[in-house]
C-alpha cells in the first residue's frame, strides 16, 4: 500500500470527503515528501564529513608518496654523485701513478745511458 493510499484511508476513517479528503491527502504526501527531503539532507550532511576525511586521507596518502618518491630520487642522485666523485678521484690516482711511473722509467733511461 502506497503512502498516499494509506492517507486516503486515513482521511475516510476522519470522516473527510471530496475537497477534504483531497486537501488532507496532498498536506500529508507533502509533509511526507518534506520528512524524506530532510532525512536525506541528514544522511549526506553525515557522509559529508566522512567524504571529506576520506578525501583528505587520500591527499595525504598522495603528498607522502610524493615525498617518498622525491626523497629516494634525491638518494639516487646523491649515490651516482658520489659514484662519480669515487671514480674521479680514482682516475685522478690513476693518471698520477702513470706519471710517476713515467718519470721512473725515464730515470732508469737515463741511469742506464749512463
Amino acid at each position: 500500500m502506497s503512502d498516499i493510499d494509506k492517507f486516503i484511508e486515513q482521511g475516510k476513517a476522519l470522516g473527510l470527503t471530496g475537497e477534504q479528503l483531497q486537501a488532507y491527502v496532498a498536506k500529508h504526501e507533502q509533509e511526507s515528501v518534506e520528512r524524506e527531503e530532510c532525512a536525506q539532507r541528514r544522511d549526506e550532511e553525515r557522509r559529508l564529513p566522512k567524504i571529506k576525511l576520506e578525501m583528505e586521507k587520500e591527499k595525504l596518502a598522495a603528498d607522502i608518496r610524493r615525498e617518498e618518491a622525491e626523497r629516494a630520487a634525491k638518494l639516487e642522485i646523491e649515490k651516482q654523485e658520489r659514484a662519480a666523485n669515487i671514480k674521479r678521484e680514482a682516475d685522478e690516482r690513476d693518471a698520477i701513478l702513470k706519471k710517476e711511473a713515467n718519470v721512473r722509467l725515464e730515470h732508469e733511461h737515463e741511469i742506464e745511458k749512463l
